[in-house]
């Protein structure tokens, strides 16, 4: 129905559906420019899901870019290892090289 707002764990439960089903790539984009455009708050989980969404809809990385345009309950987004993503983040060895950081040590333990 016209101007009913749906809440946030009803887009959450969506953005799940999408990783498993694997819609084409722009019916997830429509609806992340929905969630922006609303204002909405995420729970975390559905950091994971846009990951899935976006591999499920054949464009992998895209989906990463997206995210830093939404809000995630807790903060920013996060890696793995807690660490905040930067929309302009580069993580290539050859970069790090350059700038003197070397890799991390369990890297180059392996």
């Amino acid at each position: 129905a016209s101007g009913v707002q749906l809440p946030p764990s009803q887009y959450a439960k969506t953005l799940r559906l999408f990783g498993k089903v694997g819609p084409p790539w722009k019916h997830t984009a429509a609806l992340l420019d929905e969630v922006v455009h609303l204002g909405l708050v995420l729970p975390q989980i559905c950091q994971l899901f846009v990951l899935r969404a976006s591999l499920a809809g054949g464009v992998g990385w895209e989906g990463l870019q997206q995210m830093h345009r939404l809000k995630f309950e807790g903060g920013p987004l996060l890696l793995s290892d807690g660490m905040p993503i930067e929309p302009d983040l580069v993580t290539t060895v050859g970069h790090m090289q350059q700038q003197g950081g070397g890799l991390p040590l369990s890297v180059q333990l392996q």
